[in-house]
């Protein structure tokens, strides 16, 4: 039977979680993705490693403040902050550091999450001026460099992690004969607003000044608001480099619902597209219909356990009235087969594809997926695992 204890936090062991272990004597002790495929941390997993970090006593908040403190350790004198850290790297995140790939940049608000579990200010401090420094680096990078917006662009669907959603088609692959250079998706739009607040609750910790972390935040909402709101579609959009807006119905619109950066009536006026991408086997990376939507074909259509634990954000804070259904599809998705995979077709259950054609984790089962399904899950409880 598939049951954890939530109320009564007596200790619970996940089997994905428990083989991931890595002792590595140069580094520390944690939990990598999936191995032995993927060997490492990733930026974007931070927040599934610190949703099952804290709740797995095998594991512990030890494991995310050594896990932040490598990724800030091994900052380049730039600003920039590594995508990815290997086990085989002699110098941690130097592969992913020549292409300039960042993912997206949960750190801050992870770091409070660790904060409010530990009480740890110390680590606070230490991790506040890389952290202003990597905000700096991304303003320069990812805006200042592009149209200067307010927002932050991409430079490749890996910058965000959802690798091959349709939306970011043509700033990584070209699409219809284009390739561009940068785009300004709903995500990255989010994600500034959100490391905006973060830094300002830091800085109010830390004895600083707040409110110009505030105005920046405010800033940054309002920018998305204008420039990628889609009036016609009722979703938020990716801005291309010609300045066309493409709005495709998905997981890169999840983000501003899940933080709680949308107002109710805009929020209503997205709830039946909201609802296209929840399927029996959890919800959608792309809505059926959409361009470039495949059913089994990675970040193009498949459910994941993070387009679950978004749209599970988003129903708590606006569409209580289908969280079951959340829920359901993503219990479903865990119960389909033994362990946690990537992602599968949320219609029929069916492990999907990765983009060189072979089974989504192949072989292993993915600690992302697991840590983001259990805070899904808590979440669908009454925790709200996105606050910080």
């Amino acid at each position: 039977p598939f049951t954890i204890n939530i109320e009564r936090k007596k200790p619970f062991h996940t089997l994905t979680g428990r083989q991931q272990f890595y002792l590595d004597h140069d580094w520390i002790l944690g939990m990598g993705e999936a191995l032995p495929v993927y060997r490492g941390f990733w930026q974007w997993a931070l927040p599934a490693a610190q949703w099952h970090a804290s709740l797995n006593p095998e594991i512990t908040s030890d494991f995310t403040r050594r896990v932040l403190d490598l990724f800030l350790k091994y900052q380049r004198d730039d600003g920039y902050v590594t995508h990815a850290i290997y086990l085989h790297e002699e110098e941690p995140g130097s592969s992913w550091a020549r292409g300039n790939i960042i993912q997206t940049p949960h750190i801050p608000w992870v770091a409070l999450r660790y904060y409010n579990d530990t009480g740890d200010l110390k680590s606070l401090k230490r991790w506040y001026p890389p952290l202003l420094r990597y905000y700096d680096y991304l303003n320069e990078s990812r805006d200042e460099e592009f149209l200067g917006l307010h927002l932050w662009g991409i430079i490749t669907s890996f910058d965000t992690g959802l690798d091959t959603t349709a939306a970011f088609q043509k700033v990584t692959y070209g699409e219809d004969g284009v390739r561009e250079r940068f785009c300004y998706p709903a995500i990255f739009a989010a994600e500034r607003c959100r490391y905006e607040q973060a830094m300002g609750k830091m800085a109010g910790l830390l004895g600083d000044d707040e409110a110009p972390w505030q105005q920046a935040a405010d800033a940054t909402r309002r920018a998305m608001d204008r420039i990628l709101w889609d009036r016609r579609r009722k979703w938020y959009g990716v801005l291309h480099e010609d300045e066309t807006l493409d709005t495709r119905v998905g997981v890169d619109g999840l983000f501003p619902l899940a933080y709680g950066l949308v107002s109710q009536s805009r929020a209503d006026q997205m709830k039946r597209n909201f609802a296209s991408l929840l399927g029996p086997y959890g919800t959608c990376t792309v809505a059926p219909g959409e361009p470039g939507y495949y059913a089994d074909a990675y970040w193009r259509g498949p459910a994941w356990p993070k387009s679950c634990s978004m749209a599970m954000g988003a129903a708590r804070n606006y569409y209580p009235d289908l969280l079951d259904e959340v829920r359901e599809g993503l219990v479903s998705f865990l119960l389909r087969y033994p362990n946690v995979w990537e992602c599968m077709n949320a219609w029929t259950g069916q492990i999907a594809r990765g983009d060189m054609g072979q089974m989504a984790t192949p072989g292993v089962s993915s600690n992302v997926g697991a840590g983001e399904a259990l805070g899904a899950l808590r979440m669908a409880h009454g925790t709200d695992m996105l606050e910080f």
